[in-house]
């Protein structure tokens, strides 16, 4: 019997586990120490995203955004943020380099990447960026789903590894 690794719901035998993933390195069904493979099933994910140490302020900062800009749950303030975090975050993955665990706990990602008044200046991978954009928009009232994608640019189709987000605002998606 397979549960997701965030909420304990029991998985369909079909479910395999795909995803990497700990916080402090105490997951690991490999001797080496490498991190086990974790089976997620994603259904309310979106309230792990609703993290008390999350501070908008401190993200705004981190990105780029002046902390009195007017951010409503709109089309723009999307496009706003997420043009601001996509030129000040980047895209990296150093810590899968180095060989070490990647934490996908909110805490966490918003340590490594915000900081605690915005000051931290380390990007990541899909998983990481995507929960701290996440984050935001929980934090702004803002609809949005967790989908599986992936790099569409190889010469055969390629498992889904990667994660996005499909935003939900003023009727659009």
């Amino acid at each position: 019997v397979q549960q997701c690794f965030f909420c304990d719901r029991i998985l369909p035998p079909v479910a395999r586990p795909f995803l990497a993933v700990a916080s402090g390195g105490e997951i690991s069904d490999n001797s080496d120490g490498r991190p086990a493979l974790v089976a997620v099933c994603w259904q309310n994910v979106e309230d792990l995203m609703q993290v008390p140490e999350f501070q908008l302020d401190a993200y705004l900062r981190r990105i780029g955004v002046p902390t009195d800009t007017v951010l409503t749950a709109s089309v723009a303030t999307v496009t706003q943020l997420m043009i601001a975090q996509l030129r000040t975050v980047p895209f990296e993955n150093l810590d899968v380099q180095a060989g070490k665990i990647v934490s996908l706990q909110p805490t966490d990602i918003i340590n490594k990447i915000v900081g605690e008044r915005g000051e931290a200046r380390r990007g990541g991978y899909c998983y990481e960026v995507n929960a701290l954009f996440a984050m935001a928009l929980t934090t702004l009232g803002i609809s949005y789903q967790f989908v599986f994608c992936r790099p569409m640019f190889y010469p055969m189709q390629r498992p889904k590894t990667h994660m996005a987000l499909v935003v939900s605002v003023e009727g659009r998606s």
